[in-house]
């Protein structure tokens, strides 16, 4: 914006100095109208004109509309009542070098000093727009700039501490699921539903869900995640069913399994919490649920950049 001295106040009721004429200003044709509308917001923006597009003369304490040829309109005094005022800034909507209005400030009260022609404004609605978009745009590069900084999601294998369900059938107790032997496992009552939920001590973030069931598998079952073992949240993509997969064959005796060829794989996940449960919803036999191991991948930096 560009920014021009005005060292003289100048009366309403008089000729504008031959500089100022030379600008054509705003004209409203409507001026006691324009005054109206002044009147509601003078308190707000003393130099509102620039948003309404009136013409205006604004002192300290009065404003009041100004023709283009200098004089004030029939019944267009101030809205003091006073015949004269101060003149403390007037807006010429010539474009200056840069395109912009100029502002024409007294010297004595105005307070816009900017005469580079860029940074100066009197907008205070565009001023926040503007600010509302630098705003947003700088939140979106810190963001991005914290992505950088924080180190990406790795895709190790989680160990958890405890494990704990809903019910078990001794010996196949809930520590089986997380012991690292594959001819261990867990098994629950033969009832819907039922769940198995394993601790790893503190926030984590998950990647990838694998469990190998025995032949009393899950047919339908959901991977689910909770910071307090209480309020759980059923992961996006961690909703398994259908399933048939188990890690052996149906018998009185199970035969442990020897790798996890068979196991029911859920990734790509994005997930994070200190507890992951496996809520079983139907099941594959008239038996209950029984898996020989559950295992995780992720990273233990829960706030990890996937």
């Amino acid at each position: 914006m560009r920014v021009q001295r005005n060292d003289q106040a100048m009366p309403i009721g008089s000729r504008r100095p031959e500089a100022l004429r030379r600008r054509p200003h705003w004209q409203h044709t409507q001026s006691a109208s324009c005054l109206r509308a002044l009147r509601r917001t003078l308190f707000v923006a003393p130099l509102v004109g620039l948003a309404t597009g009136c013409q205006l003369v604004a002192g300290i304490t009065d404003i009041a509309y100004v023709p283009a040829d200098g004089f004030p309109a029939a019944g267009d005094e101030g809205l003091s009542g006073s015949s004269q005022m101060p003149v403390d800034a007037m807006v010429d909507n010539t474009p200056g070098p840069g395109g912009d209005p100029t502002v024409l400030l007294d010297e004595t009260n105005g307070d816009v000093s900017n005469e580079s022609g860029s940074d100066a404004t009197l907008d205070s609605g565009a001023e926040g727009s503007d600010g509302s978009e630098a705003g947003l745009e700088g939140s979106v590069d810190a963001g991005a700039q914290s992505d950088r900084r924080r180190p990406k999601c790795s895709s190790n294998m989680l160990t958890p501490t405890t494990a704990v369900a809903s019910t078990t059938l001794s010996p196949n107790v809930a520590a089986n699921a997380i012991d690292g032997m594959l001819a261990t496992r867990w098994e629950s009552a033969h009832l819907d539903p039922q769940w198995i939920n394993v601790d790893f001590g503190a926030p984590v973030f998950i990647g990838e869900v694998d469990v190998l069931w025995e032949a009393a598998c899950a047919q339908n079952y959901d991977l689910e995640v909770s910071m307090d073992g209480m309020t759980w949240t059923t992961i996006p993509n961690g909703t398994v069913t259908g399933n048939t997969l188990a890690g052996n064959v149906s018998g009185n005796s199970p035969t442990p399994p020897t790798d996890w060829a068979k196991a029911v794989v859920s990734r790509p996940l994005a997930a994070v919490g200190r507890y992951l449960r496996v809520n079983g919803t139907m099941r594959c036999t008239i038996y209950g649920y029984s898996l020989w191991e559950i295992r995780a991948y992720g990273s233990r930096n829960a706030d990890c950049a996937q």
